[in-house]
């Protein structure tokens, strides 16, 4: 049984797209089994990431996965920095039109985006947390794309597994700020039970970035982390049942 999601969108394309759930790797107790999350020194990355290599057929240095930072930073890999480990750069999106190599994000309820140009064979992979997403880094990641010859209306792009709607509960202040953003982001929100907070669709937010930016082909998976603690880890959950740390899940797309 496989231990990863694949897009109908990016498969229908081609395109070697992979989101990949928390089973099937190395680790052990709460970050069981197939963590990416580094800063709690998980030895078991390594072994890990062997097991993303094998899936995609190439060495695991070729997996390219970044410190990620909630911005709208991003990396372009070229001849200069394919054979680099990237771990500790600070960005929170990839590109490249070099084959072979594995970009990645790392995320536990945050948007995992898959985004290629199948003609041009120019390939992305951004995290989309809020943070990320409300400064810009969907245009960032898509502009980069662009840059190396990317053609807009030939971008598709996939939403992998992250917080569904009904799992995301926001205080007003929180609200506020997308409100001033643009009176229109009222959409992305419903009250909750509680007075004075709102649920938060992280996902359409997300994907309306894209369509605002001219991305006219994408997809969400519509699979919540927060609800499904056997296949997935979820910052919200962790912090909701008191637990130190959380485990990160990887999802990675190649040329």
């Amino acid at each position: 049984m496989n231990n990863f999601f694949k897009s109908k969108l990016l498969d229908h394309y081609g395109i070697q797209g992979k989101f990949f759930t928390r089973n099937g790797g190395f680790s052990t107790g709460r970050f069981s089994s197939l963590n990416f999350a580094g800063k709690f020194d998980d030895i078991n990355i390594p072994k890990n990431k062997e097991v993303v290599a094998k899936s995609f057929g190439v060495q695991s240095a070729k997996i390219k996965f970044l410190n990620q930072v909630h911005g709208n930073d991003v990396i372009v890999i070229d001849s200069t920095n394919a054979n680099s480990d990237l771990s500790a750069t600070k960005a929170d999106a990839i590109v490249t039109k070099i084959p072979g190599v594995v970009l990645a994000v790392l995320t536990a309820d945050c948007c995992p985006i898959l985004f290629s140009d199948p003609v041009s064979k120019i390939i992305g992979c951004a995290h989309s947390g809020w943070r990320s997403a409300f400064s810009g880094v969907i245009e960032s990641t898509v502009d980069a794309m662009l840059a190396l010859g990317a053609d807009k209306k030939s971008i598709v792009a996939a939403i992998g597994p992250s917080i569904s709607w009904d799992s995301y509960e926001v205080d007003a202040a929180f609200k506020m700020q997308f409100l001033e953003q643009s009176i229109s982001n009222q959409e992305f929100f419903k009250p909750s039970s509680n007075d004075g907070h709102y649920f938060f669709n992280l996902k359409a937010y997300a994907k309306n970035r894209a369509t605002q930016k001219g991305i006219e082909q994408m997809e969400d998976l519509e699979i919540d982390t927060y609800s499904q603690p056997e296949h997935f880890f979820s910052c919200r959950r962790a912090y909701h049942k008191g637990e130190h740390g959380f485990g990160n899940q990887l999802s990675g797309i190649c040329l």
